[in-house]
């Protein structure tokens, strides 16, 4: 689960952020990225949206997709992201998201600069290849545990 960062024009996000905190709770990035959060904002069916690419929502929507690349990216030092479900069929959506994302990183220098690939990030944030790539990834990676770049070293327990 992660946080969101509620951008300023996000009233709606905003809105809930304070709601959630009221009741001693986070906002995370799931609650503003699902389906029925984008019903929930738009009042307009979903896949009634999805044929809309001009919906300023999208804008809002592909920030916070960004939101979750950057720090996926940061934390994990990543190569590439395959970025997949019915949201990203989205007519121009995976566009925006790139171009938010790579605004984003590039704001964090170093980190941007590490990443070659980054500076096109039409090679980093990537469509899936087939429609099935989120079975085909938690398939490779369960028959190929190894596989991980990088793992994250236990942190002893405080006694």
């Amino acid at each position: 689960f992660v946080p969101v960062q509620v951008t300023r024009s996000d009233a709606w996000a905003e809105a809930k952020r304070i709601a959630a905190a009221d009741r001693g709770e986070t906002l995370f990035l799931q609650d503003v990225l699902s389906i029925p959060a984008l019903v929930e904002r738009t009042g307009i069916d979903i896949d009634t949206l999805m044929q809309d690419a001009r919906n300023s929502v999208w804008d809002t929507h592909a920030h916070y997709i960004a939101q979750l690349c950057s720090i996926v990216t940061t934390m994990l030092a990543v190569h590439q992201i395959v970025l997949d479900g019915p949201i990203m069929a989205t007519p121009g959506l995976l566009n925006k998201v790139r171009e938010q994302f790579h605004d984003r990183m590039k704001r964090q220098g170093e980190i941007y600069h590490a990443y070659p690939q980054m500076e096109v990030a039409e090679e980093f944030l990537q469509p899936p290849s087939t429609n099935r790539s989120i079975l085909n990834g938690a398939m490779y990676f369960a028959a190929a545990p190894d596989t991980v770049v990088r793992t994250v070293p236990k942190i002893a327990e405080n006694t």
